[in-house]
């Protein structure tokens, strides 16, 4: 456990800096020492407990029906929402309301692949391209993208960069929502050449600017850059409302809250980038093997 924690560490560090590393480290010792309550650790009891309950099957919400495997590398505490449909809820009805316009779907910090195994293998997207730096997270996704049985429909690469989104090609990108989620190195991909080269695709990012190294000129020069190819509007974020699920009854109130967290250090902003050249798309098509190519091979390819 002590190994597995120190990985967990090491990949916080790598992924959103010292700060929040050192935060979650100290956190979790005094956790251990029972000097402050581990909240975290019963979000992570309350996600096993449900996924016993419900099979490890999604049971609500668009991904309903999606297998989770049981080993997780980035998401074990928010296993809870996930199986509720609630995990980033109101970003995944964007993302199924653009799919239904458009076939392809590339997730730029896949982490477990939630989203691309999920929009696979409930039909929404025809295939997918993933992006994660982390190879222990590549090899969870390719374990989900087998056990949703979506292997032949989706690619797997490491860390993304302008150079790999120019490798990318144009048909392809032009039939495509793109999802950003990458712990603050967003204004770093997102440069002119990349907003260039996204032009024709629907853009959805994750903004991590609450981190001590920025401050609101990230979030304002990424504005100025997107803008001259995009329309862009923020994303709302609505309430959960445990009260509508019954196998939560049975929890204590806390509990039954604590199911639908996601754990937030911060409240955190979604944008959307909707292209302004482009006016129509083709219909999502029924017939995997009649869309345009992509880099997907045969099997899951795991780059290290």
């Amino acid at each position: 456990m002590i190994s597995n924690r120190v990985r967990k560490f090491g990949a916080l560090y790598r992924r959103r800096g010292a700060p929040d590393a050192m935060r979650e480290a100290l956190t979790w010792t005094l956790a251990r020492l029972r000097l402050v309550e581990d909240v975290e650790g019963r979000r992570r009891a309350l996600a096993l407990e449900l996924a016993r309950a419900f099979q490890w099957r999604v049971s609500y919400g668009p991904f309903r029906g999606m297998i989770l495997p049981e080993r997780s590398w980035w998401s074990t505490q928010d296993r809870a929402p996930m199986l509720l449909g609630l995990y980033e809820q109101d970003v995944l009805e964007i993302l199924v309301r653009e799919l239904a316009r458009r076939r392809h779907f590339i997730d730029i910090g896949a982490g477990d692949g939630y989203f691309a195994v999920g929009l696979l293998a409930t039909g929404h997207a025809l295939r997918c391209l993933c992006f994660e730096a982390s190879m222990e997270g590549r090899a969870v996704i390719a374990e989900c993208a087998r056990a949703n049985g979506v292997t032949e429909r989706i690619h797997i690469d490491g860390a993304a960069n302008s150079r790999t989104l120019l490798d990318i090609e144009d048909g392809i990108l032009a039939d495509s929502v793109v999802l950003i989620d990458i712990e603050g190195e967003e204004f770093e991909l997102l440069d002119d050449i990349a907003l260039e080269r996204l032009r024709e695709a629907v853009v959805v990012v994750e903004l991590h600017d609450h981190r001590h190294d920025f401050d609101t000129s990230h979030r304002r020069d990424l504005h100025d850059r997107a803008a001259r190819h995009f329309e862009i509007s923020e994303i709302p974020h609505r309430g959960r409302n445990p009260a509508q699920f019954p196998e939560l009854d049975h929890l204590p109130e806390n509990d039954r809250w604590l199911a639908c967290s996601e754990g937030r250090s911060a409240k955190m902003t979604w944008l959307l980038f909707e292209p302004r050249t482009v006016t129509g798309h083709p219909p999502p098509s029924s017939d995997a093997g009649h869309g345009p190519s992509m880099p997907f091979a045969d099997e899951v390819p795991i780059r290290g």
